[in-house]
C-alpha cells in the first residue's frame, strides 16, 4: 500500500482552570504526522471520502468507512488505522482523546502510457495513471 511512512511529533501546552481555588493542571497536546505515499487511487476520488470524514473522529472514521464499497475507503481504513497505533505505541497518547488535525489527499508522481487506441489515426493518445499522496495528522493527549 505505502512505499513511506513519515511520523513527526510536535509538543505544546495547554493549561486548564478547573476554580477559583484550584491548581492549574497541564495537558500535553502531541500531533502525529503520518503520510502515506504513491497510493494507487487518483486524489480526485480519494477527496470525496475525505470530504466526508473530516469532521469525525477516527474511531467513527473507520466505522463509517467500513461500510462503503470504495477502494478509496479501504485504503482510507489502513491509513487511518496506522496513525493510530503509531500515535498510541510510539507517542504513549490516549485513543479516547485523537482527533483528526488535517486530512490531505494530493496529487503524486504520474505515469505516462501511450496506448494506440485512444486518439486521432495515426496518433496514439497517452493515458495518465494517477498517484495519490495521503496525510493525516492527528491531534491527542497522554
Amino acid at each position: 500500500m505505502a512505499k513511506k511512512i513519515v511520523k513527526i511529533s510536535k509538543t505544546g501546552k495547554e493549561t486548564t482552570k478547573k476554580g477559583a481555588g484550584s491548581k492549574a493542571s497541564s495537558k500535553e497536546i502531541i500531533e502525529v504526522k503520518s503520510e502515506i505515499r504513491s497510493l494507487d487511487i487518483s486524489p480526485r476520488k480519494l477527496r470525496l471520502i475525505v470530504d466526508s470524514i473530516k469532521k469525525l473522529s477516527p474511531r467513527e472514521a473507520i466505522s463509517r468507512l467500513g461500510v462503503l464499497n470504495k477502494k478509496g475507503a479501504r485504503l482510507m481504513i489502513k491509513a487511518i488505522r496506522t496513525a493510530i497505533a503509531d500515535a498510541k505505541n510510539n507517542f504513549g497518547l490516549e485513543e479516547e482523546t485523537f482527533k483528526f488535525k488535517e486530512i490531505l489527499a494530493n496529487e503524486g508522481k504520474k505515469t505516462k502510457l501511450r496506448d494506440k487506441h485512444h486518439g486521432a489515426r495515426f496518433n496514439g493518445g497517452i493515458i495518465h495513471k494517477r498517484r495519490s499522496i495521503l496525510r493525516i495528522v492527528i491531534v491527542g493527549s497522554k
